[in-house]
């Protein structure tokens, strides 16, 4: 018989990661949609070329009252 997993279950996450291509009004659009949807969390990454995440989960934060906010990749020049 197969040994039995007595801990308890947990739920499933799921968040939504944005690019740092946005205005900052358009990162709380698009936040408080994914909040709205049931999302869990909201992620932000920034490839090279592109903006640092910082102030888009900034403005994200201010926006929504749930979810979960981090950079997803943060990569330094």
């Amino acid at each position: 018989m197969p040994a039995q997993n007595h801990e308890p279950a947990r739920a499933r996450q799921i968040s939504v990661a944005l690019q740092t291509d946005k205005t900052p009004a358009r990162y709380a659009t698009l936040a408080r949609a994914a909040e709205d949807l049931g999302f869990d969390g909201v992620s932000v990454f920034a490839d090279l070329g592109f903006q640092p995440p910082a102030l888009a989960l900034a403005t994200i934060a201010a926006a929504t009252s749930r979810v979960r906010i981090g950079a997803a990749c943060q990569n330094r020049c």
